[in-house]
């Protein structure tokens, strides 16, 4: 599909108003034709090969400053004293399949390419403030995603929930938005737009702010702050090559930790939107990341096939969870430990010490990838139609090993006590019949609600009863 700049350069050549086009170029002072025209060109099309660690030929397009620097030809790519040498329009241009950018994919039209021209020509500028900028940033920053529907015609699977502060609200990930809905009315309440079209994760900040994380898979992700009182966009941040699938905040500052598909975490100021931390603990994308409440340590987990803790200040990893079989899913804490739900469905407990080691294991889950929430002491597992809940028991058995005799006693010694620690189902929160368990929320008043595959939402009150308190379709 032509993006819309393609579009509008077509339609003003059919009408022969392409010196507009070229007027706005030449007068672009801030940088404005080059973050709505040039930035999604180079971002969608060569970011991929000539953009963060990849420099496919030396050449980056990683920020605006080593935009303009030559690669291993040694070649300018952009040069405005005579633009038709410029390398960047030479490779665009090229005839030559094995010299021609972008290699091995859809080269630029006609238009598209005259964009980059007209750019060139009117002085290459790319604004005062974007001297060294990320171009992640600077397209997401303008990006605009598509716009939501009115009404959803097409089946919502709800892939991320939450449930507001009081429990009146359960906020639902739409296309292109998140949509607020009224508990106990089954009402819309409010509709956010967000720059991704799709929404992975949602959380509340310490300052009570709303922070979402959405994007399109393999091609840009971003968080954005909402002041939720309002149902007013705040602040994107976080910007990246791909989608955050997971995000949390600390119960020590005002601060956020998001997991990246690049095995990278980062955490994140909610005074001034900037990071604090960045680590990179896995070798493959972030499934889950969570905070411990006891001590600031984060939890992460991997496609890997590990989990991670490590320390907030710094980053430093303190401790690998590394025995699993498949991909590991889900992470989180617990009065007794971190947890983790790898894709062979099972569920380990470890020791909360420097040693990571099992302690306590529940096989037999749904294998695949997925998370885990931890509410009021219950783990919560989506499985088919229904969410299995967990809990950790811990007890007292017989110590059953020998014990050496002592023969001046008259009577026999009582037998010692040993602490066990173990894993032990509860009774399932049962859903709507057919329907397939997508994520999962809850919240400390008791509250737990599940999103499904046709787009309903289902609500609990389980401290009341393990039966359906509310559903409905979450589609407008």
């Amino acid at each position: 599909m032509p993006n819309l700049f393609t579009i509008a350069l077509l339609a003003n050549a059919i009408s022969g108003a392409i010196l507009t086009t070229c007027h706005s170029a030449d007068s672009d002072q801030d940088g404005q034709f080059f973050r709505d025209q040039v930035v999604p060109l180079l971002f969608e099309k060569c970011f991929s090969c000539h953009g963060g660690a990849t420099r496919e030929g030396g050449y980056s397009i990683e920020n605006t400053e080593v935009l303009f620097r030559a690669g291993d030809s040694g070649a300018m790519p952009i040069d405005i004293r005579n633009i038709d040498a410029s390398e960047l329009l030479i490779r665009l241009k090229s005839q030559d399949t094995s010299a021609r950018m972008p290699l091995d994919s859809e080269p630029f039209d006609d238009t598209e390419i005259e964009s980059v021209r007209l750019w060139i020509a009117a002085g290459a500028k790319v604004g005062e403030n974007h001297s060294s900028t990320s171009l992640v940033e600077i397209y997401g920053r303008n990006k605009v995603s598509a716009r939501a529907p009115s009404h959803y015609t097409n089946l919502l699977a709800v892939s991320s929930l939450l449930l507001s502060p009081d429990s009146k609200e359960l906020l639902v990930g739409g296309y292109s938005e998140v949509l607020v809905w009224n508990v106990d009315r089954q009402s819309l309440e409010a509709r956010l737009p967000t720059r991704g079209r799709f929404i992975t994760d949602m959380v509340w900040a310490p300052d009570g702010k709303l922070v979402v994380a959405s994007g399109a898979p393999g091609r840009f992700g971003v968080l954005e702050a909402f002041k939720f009182a309002t149902r007013q966009p705040i602040q994107a941040f976080g910007f990246s090559r791909d989608v955050c699938l997971s995000i949390a905040a600390s119960p020590f500052r005002n601060e956020v930790v998001a997991g990246f598909s690049d095995g990278g975490v980062t955490i994140f100021s909610m005074d001034d939107y900037k990071p604090r931390v960045v680590s990179i603990p896995h070798s493959a994308g972030v499934t889950s990341v969570g905070w411990s409440s006891r001590d600031n340590r984060i939890f992460s987990s991997s496609l890997d096939r590990t989990a991670k803790s490590f320390e907030a200040t710094g980053g430093h990893v303190l401790s690998a969870y590394a025995d699993h079989e498949r991909a590991v899913g889900g992470v989180a804490n617990t009065q007794y430990g971190p947890i983790t739900l790898d894709e062979t469905g099972t569920l380990k407990l470890w020791s909360d010490g420097e040693e990571a080691r099992s302690i306590a294991k529940f096989e037999g889950l749904s294998q695949r990838v997925q998370g885990i929430r931890v509410a009021n002491e219950a783990i919560l597992v989506g499985e088919g139609e229904r969410i299995r809940r967990l809990a950790i028991i811990q007890d007292e058995v017989d110590d059953d090993k020998p014990k050496d005799l002592d023969k001046d006693k008259s009577e026999p010694e009582k037998p010692k006590k040993k602490k066990r620690t173990r894993i032990k189902e509860m009774e399932s929160l049962e859903s709507i019949p057919i329907e397939s368990v997508q994520s999962i929320t809850a919240n400390a008043r008791g509250l737990v609600a599940a999103g499904l595959t046709n787009g309903q939402v289902v609500v609990w009150r389980t401290e009341e009863s393990l039966k359906v308190w509310r559903t409905w379709n979450a589609r407008p």
